[in-house]
């Protein structure tokens, strides 16, 4: 039997044949699996993109880019051109595509390395309206009453009501709510169909990552290297205002505002951490949307949006010579691109009284204090008996009310605003009409804003901002010479005499009824014709655009007109006929240019480094062209201004045109490592016309370092503290203190020539010297600062630390009398500005009763460091007749130092033989013999303090529940004092004045000694006028504004076809603690580095508001 072998003999061809199909099924296997790992790779790379409000074609390109998958799908079904906003880090295709189907409304399969796209499911329809009921609490289940529910991308919404609860009406199934709450992080809910939503807030940690507008670009509020503060339009909504000025005050650590005359349109002082410049101005630095230079003045406070206060040199040095006194950055509305557009109307009325009136005496105590003081100096009475009885019956004349009035303030306000996804729009109109407390003052306002940004492609956007204003102001003299300002006449004027005479004509002082000098205040009042009238026409536009996707380019020019017109008239009957009538017209146009050119590069590197790098090219030019022609003397008063060939004698007409140019090249780089360790560096590079020719460039840089020590491993166990940093900054900034050509010599025309000795000529002379080594005043400043946010944000605290030192410091320095000028310009010295603030805020309450606090105090000290040499500089008289020089600046000392002789109380009969040998008696001023030489004079002049305040403070408090809302405002400040002007001329009487304060019934007398005010002999014939007397403390608290308001609910304002409405009430001024005895501790005449010196300016007012915010 043959056995069979168990093995298959293949013969050669059929292992050719096998070897090849191996081969092929061995390849073809290798294949596939190099496609499953090949897939297997594509499905899990990880991609990273953002992209916002792009097409989706766009969207799904850059997936085919950063995997390979290519897409397949129908046209007709998938709208690839519909606008997505997809945030992409770190994520596989599986999960994009999940999360763009969403948004897309697709189903998507993958295949290999294919993807398919079908047409979704769950496609967006109409339905029928319904109902949405719902609850919103915190994540303890508390309800949050006042929660705001919004239909995302309408201005559908409603307000939970006390419980929580609230209905909305939407007809999309597929809508989304925006919740939103005070305190609480903001929460997008899908509706996906629901009749019944549970909505749970968690408490706001994202208020870091807040973005906030500094110089040339913005930033995450957690990356701030520098010190800054805000203000936000819920502080503006609260306070009624015609004036941003005046709702920055008290809101701001650092930021000292000073309503030196509150008038309708005056002077408000604006000072950030103190006074460097004694020559030039003081206040910061307005930047109004990138335009440089603007006037809060003619800002209406309801069309801005945020308010920036940029303190130290890290903030401020990218604005380098124009930022060494702060910077106040203010942006205004746009329209919101995801918002039908929405009609607002806004509206205020004021009813206006005036503050507090001078303590004056009464006809009939007039009448005997007159008496008293011509018996004590044996000289004929001038008051009989029958007289001061008539007084009694009459009651005399009240000047005080005479010229002040209640008055009202209203401000209306119409805007437009909204948005496309391609453009945004805001319009606002608004008129401001103040009568004024004063007769014969009023201010009335008119603007109009526009604001557009549109989209014209992913990588273009333009934005053009347009604002018109015009205002006329009537404004009474106040301050100055005490023949003019019916505030001087009101204080000084007999109360004994009549408004008018028997003949209407109005009343004139004569013999016994005071100085001849003297004018009717009435007459001072309403008689002169004063129209200032102010047009400003600003055009900002600018163009962005997207290089690449770190990289984008931003293009503004700006432009901006201002053009003035006084027009004065004033006739002779506040003279009773006694002077000319005399008229002038004053013009001037103001016209800046400016072209801003930027790049900036953003990019994160392996998640850990930050990189933000920004450059500038800017150039501004300013012209200024002014006239004046004027003249006396007119035969009618008839045609006032309106024909001046009228006047009998003219004056020599002038005129005036100044150019400014500057240049500057800036640069900024901002790095952060692992949201850790925080630089910024910054440099600015100016060029200025003013300066001399070696000395018109100057280099400010400044570098700044923060720490969140929050973020590191180590604070973990420090559960409750969401955010801790530490700052520390140093830069230099600069200050232009002067006027274009000050550095050239200039020739003047004059018609003070008599060349043949009687006949006047036109000639040139040389008017003032030039000095061409004057430069840059420089502050170098030194910042260390801290930040805390704990509680989840619900208590945040900042603390500052600076030392400012400004040298090269620019003044007028008295030149010999040989030389044949006054003074001359120069660089002299250095002045130190040191100090601290505290900021202390937070939520302490939220639920059905919220409480929101913010509280802020700064101290700041002022010295002069160094004055070229000397030891000091005289600055001048506090501007009044016969004072000699009372104001200095002294090393050592702050700027403005006040001198004088300091008084102590009044020489008493026991002091009777002392006071001989000074050549005084029982009832004059004793003032200290500073050298204890038996005598006073000039040697005994010593330094009676200083007019800035050592601190100022501000505490604001809103306390919520349900729709109603009470928020309080109080502000002061400590250390500053005023040299009240008003009571030398009140009280001190005179040889042809007598005085009319209340004080002086409680004069000196041998009965009664216990007084600091001279008698009639004491004050007439000893008196010093220069004295401590006269200087007081004006420190104060004030309840600066009080608003209480209210929401209207929307379950009713929805049956109105009305989107929000608020009501509120309002007092501002309403109480005041202070020892000063003047109209207003804040009043200042002079508005130069020091202020401090009241001579009587427009008093402040109470005002009480009713006013209306509507939204349709």
């Amino acid at each position: 039997m043959e056995k069979n072998d168990e093995h298959v003999v293949l013969k050669k061809e059929h292992v050719k044949k096998l070897n090849f199909k191996m081969k092929f099924c061995l390849l073809t296997a290798c294949f596939m699996l190099f496609q499953l790992s090949a897939n297997s790779l594509m499905s899990q790379k990880k991609m990273e993109f953002e992209y916002d409000n792009v097409p989706l074609k766009r969207i799904l390109n850059e997936i085919t880019s950063q995997t390979g998958y290519r897409f397949f799908y129908n046209v007709k079904e998938i709208d690839d051109k519909q606008k997505i906003s997809l945030n992409i880090n770190g994520e596989n295709v599986r999960e994009v595509m999940n999360e763009l189907a969403v948004k897309a409304n697709f189903d998507f399969k993958i295949n290999e390395n294919q993807i398919v796209l079908t047409q979704g499911k769950t496609t967006s329809h109409k339905f029928q309206e319904r109902e949405i009921e719902g609850t919103v609490t915190d994540e303890q289940g508390t309800p949050l009453p006042g929660a705001n529910i919004i239909e995302k991308g309408t201005a559908n919404g409603v307000t939970a009501d006390f419980d929580g609860n609230f209905s909305i009406s939407t007809d999309n199934e597929n809508a989304i709510l925006v919740v939103s709450y005070i305190g609480f992080a903001t929460k997008e809910v899908a509706v996906e169909g629901k009749s019944e939503i549970q909505i749970t807030l968690s408490e706001d940690s994202a208020k870091l990552d807040e973005v906030v507008v500094v110089g040339y670009g913005t930033v995450k509020r957690s990356d701030l290297t520098g010190a800054t503060s805000s203000v936000s339009t819920k502080d503006i909504e609260d306070q009624p205002s015609g004036r941003v000025d005046e709702v920055l005050q008290g809101r701001s650590p650092g930021l000292a505002v000073q309503n030196s005359s509150a008038s309708p349109n005056g002077n408000i002082n604006i000072r950030i951490r103190g006074s460097n410049s004694v020559n030039g101005s003081n206040d910061p630095l307005v930047v109004v949307d990138g335009f440089v230079g603007g006037n809060l003045n003619t800002i209406n406070p309801n069309d801005i949006a945020d308010i920036q206060v940029l303190k130290d040199a890290a903030s401020t040095a990218i604005y380098g010579s124009r930022g060494a006194n702060g910077v106040v950055l203010v942006t205004t509305k746009t329209g919101r691109s995801d918002s039908k557009f929405i009609i607002g109307y806004d509206t205020f009325m004021s009813y206006q009284t005036i503050r507090k009136k001078i303590d004056l005496l009464n006809a009939v105590e007039y009448a005997e204090t007159v008496n008293a003081r011509r018996a004590a100096l044996d000289v004929a009475l001038p008051f009989t008996m029958e007289d001061i009885e008539g007084f009694g019956r009459n009651g005399g004349t009240d000047w005080q009310d005479e010229i002040f009035r209640p008055a009202l303030q209203q401000s209306h306000q119409l805007s437009v605003s909204g948005g496309t996804e391609k453009s945004t729009l805001y319009l606002a109109g608004n008129y401001l009409n103040n009568e004024g407390i004063m007769k014969g003052s009023s201010y009335e306002r008119f603007s109009f804003r526009a604001n557009t940004q549109v989209q014209i492609n992913d990588r273009l956007k333009v934005g053009v901002n347009l604002f018109l204003f015009r205002s006329e102001d009537n404004p009474n003299i106040s301050g100055g010479s005490q023949d003019a300002a019916p505030t001087h006449a009101a204080q000084v004027y007999a109360p004994t005499l009549p408004v008018y005479n028997p003949d209407g004509s109005y009343s004139q002082p004569s013999g016994q009824y005071g100085p001849p000098q003297l004018r009717n205040p009435l007459a001072l009042a309403v008689e002169p014709i004063n129209d200032n009238i102010a047009n400003n026409q600003t055009l900002n536009t600018s163009v962005d655009y997207k290089l690449s996707k770190n990289l984008s380019a931003k293009v503004i020019f700006g432009y901006r007109s201002i053009h003035n017109e006084n027009s004065f008239y004033r006739n002779t009957k506040p003279e009773g006929g006694a002077s000319q009538s005399r008229a002038s017209i004053t013009n001037s146009r103001f016209t800046v240019l400016q072209n801003t050119n930027q790049l900036n590069y953003n990019k994160t590197f392996s998640e850990v480094h930050s990189l933000d790098v920004t450059a500038v090219y800017e150039q501004q030019r300013e012209d200024l062209n002014s006239s004046f022609t004027g003249a006396e003397g007119f035969a009618s008063d008839a045609f006032t201004y309106n024909n001046l060939a009228l006047g009998s004698f003219p004056q020599i007409p002038q005129s005036n045109r100044t150019r400014k140019d500057i240049q500057s090249f800036v640069g900024r780089i901002n790095y952060g490592f692992k949201d850790r360790y925080l630089l910024t560096l910054t440099t600015r590079y100016d060029g200025a016309s003013v300066f001399g020719r070696d000395n018109k460039w100057g280099l400010f840089p400044s570098a700044a370092f923060a720490w969140r020590l929050s973020n590191e491993a180590f604070m973990e166990q420090f559960s409750k503290i969401n955010d801790f940093k530490i700052r520390a900054s140093y830069g230099i900034t600069g200050s232009q203190a002067v006027s274009p050509y000050s550095s050239l010599a200039r020739f003047d025309s004059n018609q003070g020539y008599a060349i043949d000795g009687s006949t006047y000529s036109t000639g040139v002379g040389l008017g003032e010297l030039g000095n061409p080594d004057l430069r840059w005043e420089k502050t170098d400043q030194l910042n260390i600062g801290l930040d805390l946010a704990m509680f989840k944000n619900r208590l945040q605290f900042t603390f500052d630390f600076y030392n400012k030192v400004t040298k090269d410091l620019l003044l007028q320095i008295p030149l010999p009398r040989t030389s044949g000028f006054g003074s001359l310009l120069r660089n002299i010295g250095e002045v130190q500005n040191r100090g601290f603030e505290i900021n202390l805020g937070g939520d302490p309450i939220t639920g059905n009763f919220s409480w929101n606090t913010n509280a802020n105090f700064a101290v700041n000290e002022n010295k002069v460091l160094a004055l070229a040499g000397d030891n000091e500089v005289t600055l001048g008289s506090v501007g009044f007749p016969n004072f000699g020089n009372t104001v200095f600046l002294e090393v050592g000392q702050p700027i403005g130092l006040l001198r004088g002789y300091i008084q102590d109380g009044v020489w008493r009969t026991d002091e009777a033989t002392e006071a001989d040998t000074f050549g005084a008696f029982p009832g004059a001023p004793k003032y200290i013999d500073q050298n204890n030489d038996g005598q006073i004079d000039n040697d005994d002049i010593a330094n009676m303090g200083t007019t800035l305040p050592k601190a100022t403070y501000g505490w604001s408090n809103t306390f919520s529940y349900k729709n109603l809302s009470l928020n309080v405002l109080l502000q002061g400040s400590i250390g500053n004092k005023l040299y009240n002007l008003t009571r030398v001329r009140t009280e001190r009487a005179s040889s042809d004045s007598d005085a009319t304060d209340s004080r002086i019934l409680n004069r000196w007398t041998p009965e009664n000694q216990n007084t600091d005010v001279p008698s009639f002999l004491g004050s007439n014939n000893y008196e010093q006028l220069q004295t401590s007397r006269w200087l007081e403390d004006a420190s104060y608290l004030r309840f600066k504004n009080i608003t209480l308001s209210y929401m209207f609910p929307q379950d009713l304002l929805k049956r109105l076809n009305i989107n929000s409405a608020r009501i509120f009430l309002s007092g501002i001024n309403l109480i005041t603690f202070t020892d000063y005895s003047g109209y207003d501790p804040e009043a200042s005449t002079n508005v130069d580095a020091f202020g401090g010196i009241d001579n009587a300016p427009y008093p402040s007012q109470k005002a009480y508001s009713i006013g209306l915010n509507l939204s349709l």
